[in-house]
């Protein structure tokens, strides 16, 4: 495409006529995904984010003792925009304080066949 994408501030931007909000969205990602900074922009940061929790997980799932720092690491340290640090930095404390408690939750989380664990469910809704 070639061209910056950019959104008004006088309401929906301009898309083909007789459209409805989901056509709209549609059309709009496809935009921002043909974009040619789009990969650089929106993309390459988050699988780096990825990357560094999937060691994380790895690290976990081995029994190493240092897979609470790669966490943080993941979560704390540049590019990683994905998580406000206002709910981070609580978060990393409860950890460092219960690690015993974090180890559990994050087995659990991060199981083999990536299933939701037991009771997770009707906890997340309450």
């Amino acid at each position: 495409m070639g061209q910056t994408v950019t959104a008004t501030t006088n309401g929906p931007p301009a898309s083909p006529q007789g459209q409805t909000r989901w056509d709209r969205f549609i059309y709009w990602s496809n935009r921002f995904h043909q974009w040619e900074e789009f990969d650089k922009n929106e993309r390459d940061y988050k699988l780096t984010v990825a990357g560094r929790l999937k060691d994380a997980r790895r690290e976990l799932g081995q029994g190493e003792p240092s897979w609470l720092d790669t966490l943080t690491f993941a979560v704390t340290a540049k590019p990683n925009n994905l998580t406000n640090w206002r709910a981070t930095q609580p978060f990393l404390t409860w950890c460092k304080a219960e690690p015993e408690h974090a180890r559990l939750a994050f087995q659990s989380l991060w199981n083999e066949d990536n299933s939701v664990p037991s009771g997770w469910t009707n906890s997340l809704r309450s």
